[in-house]
């Protein structure tokens, strides 16, 4: 009997978090929880508490929820930021601010996604997928056959520099 009344306690929890599709593997660093030092493993994460250090999830996604509060640079496939973040974000696919969430650092990542609403302070560097168009030309005698030009973020504010990067301000100074 009590296995049917946990079973059914389970089921009505509403998710850890919207982003990402449920994969099975994904670990919960919950509200009371606090890490100090290296948060690193091989599968997916969802950050409700506090972590200061370095978040190594290379291979897999890492989702700082709308309660989680995170002071480290953060290494994985995928990030998605719907809490609080400082420090440098590196995602080999993507990285998402969501409208909740409020990022001081900067962002090197293919993709990038910035909700209305964001709060962001730093700078977005997409230069890795220019990297491949250039590697495309070369392989092609100087001729990108299907390459494809590295995608602009969609808000207000940016300014493309000379360096290369591409910088955004919002203007919410967070």
């Amino acid at each position: 009997m009590w296995n049917a009344f946990d079973a059914k306690k389970r089921t009505e929890k509403e998710p850890v978090s919207s982003g990402w599709p449920a994969s099975g593997n994904q670990a919960l660093v919950g509200p009371s929880i606090s890490v100090l030092g290296e948060l690193a493993g091989e599968e997916d994460v969802v950050i409700q508490g506090r972590v200061e250090g370095t978040i190594n999830f290379k291979n897999n996604n890492v989702t700082i929820g709308r309660h989680g509060k995170v002071k480290a640079n953060i290494h994985a496939k995928e990030i998605r930021v719907e809490g609080e973040l400082e420090g440098d974000l590196f995602g080999s696919e993507r990285v998402s601010v969501c409208a909740t969430g409020k990022v001081r650092g900067n962002i090197k990542a293919p993709r990038v996604v910035m909700e209305d609403g964001a709060h962001f302070k730093g700078s977005i560097d997409m230069e890795s997928r220019v990297a491949s168009v250039e590697d495309a030309k070369r392989n092609q005698g100087g001729k990108a056959v299907g390459a494809v030009a590295a995608p602009a973020v969609r808000t207000a504010g940016m300014d493309n520099s000379e360096s290369g990067q591409q910088k955004l301000n919002t203007g919410s100074g967070g």
